[in-house]
């Protein structure tokens, strides 16, 4: 799991608190984090949604917390019952998907 965030963002505090859970649920999950203030991390960041072909307008939309699982991803995060579920069953598609 990759997680793009910035460390005065309020939702990618909330979303590092999640993670905690996510460990708990599956221990194998490896969690990557960039700090975007990192030129070095925000260079990566670009490398990586630039694969995602996103319109410019969508590109413009794009803001943290940014987590990219497989080939899905996830903008923002609300709490563990809402961008927690989707965060969730992204890791899950993931899973099945080594599974076959």
């Amino acid at each position: 799991m990759y997680f793009f965030h910035l460390e005065n963002c309020p939702h990618c505090v909330e979303q590092r608190k999640f993670h905690k859970e996510l460990k708990d649920k599956y221990p194998e999950l490896k969690i990557l984090m960039y700090e975007l203030s990192n030129p070095e991390s925000n260079e990566f960041f670009n490398n990586m949604i630039n694969e995602f072909n996103f319109s410019e307008f969508e590109k413009s939309r794009i803001g943290t917390p940014f987590t990219i699982i497989g080939n899905q991803y996830n903008i923002g995060f609300g709490d563990s019952e809402t961008s927690g579920k989707k965060i969730e069953a992204m890791i899950e598609a993931e899973i099945a998907k080594k599974k076959q």
